[in-house]
């Protein structure tokens, strides 16, 4: 059975590096992903809320609608919290709308519970930014060690320590960037991967042509 498995990862598409924010401005955490229970975003306003005495500032783009219960939830914490001027909750954005968020950040952090392989991560990278995130399902597959810190999936206290960690260490969020800068040029496009995914179908087929499963 193995031989009639072939694993295609999906592409990214090329980026602009990221810039950061301006000198003045603290530092910015983005979170890109649906507002749903997976991607843990629950986690990361209790760990934020674990670390108001630090300078930064936090947007999460993502769809409000997927779930509405859970995203009334998060919003709640963020207001209990006391932390509605530094955590945007910002919804669905067009392209060029998230591509302004990402130029401006500091960190992607994403606390998902699982995912199989992790594509919002590897749009991170392709534009230079570290990552902050979990060892859930292919998370470690797609992220690298050097230009990220991964934590145990639903673990409040390890990702305030990796977040504070960072936070009070710019050299160590820049040796981290020049890590995702370095692996960017490394990610599959989406044409490297549907050339892989059409040779994947000729293996498979017949000599007459007929795909065999």
């Amino acid at each position: 059975m193995s031989e009639r498995i072939r694993v295609v990862d999906p592409g990214t598409d090329p980026a602009p590096l990221a810039d950061g924010p301006l000198d003045n401005d603290p530092p910015r955490l983005v979170c890109v992903g649906s507002l749903t229970p997976r991607k843990g975003q629950d986690v990361l306003v209790e760990s934020l809320g674990r670390l108001r005495e630090l300078e930064w500032r936090c947007v999460c783009a993502g769809s409000l609608s997927r779930d509405e219960r859970f995203a009334k939830m998060v919003s709640d914490e963020i207001d209990r919290r006391g932390l509605g001027g530094r955590i945007e909750l910002v919804g669905e954005l067009e392209p060029a709308a998230l591509e302004e968020v990402y130029r401006t950040a500091s960190l992607f952090v994403l606390p998902s519970h699982y995912e199989g392989y992790g594509m919002a991560y590897a749009e991170a990278l392709a534009r230079g930014i570290p990552v902050v995130g979990t060892t859930g399902g292919a998370i470690p597959y797609t992220v690298p060690g050097f230009a990220s810190v991964l934590v145990p999936p639903g673990d409040a206290g390890a990702l305030t320590g990796a977040l504070e960690g960072l936070l009070v260490a710019p050299d160590r969020r820049e040796v981290l960037a020049e890590g995702a800068r370095m692996h960017r040029d490394s990610l599959p496009t989406w044409p490297e991967q549907a050339t892989q995914f059409h040779e994947a179908m000729l293996r498979l087929a017949g000599s007459d042509g007929t795909l065999h499963v």
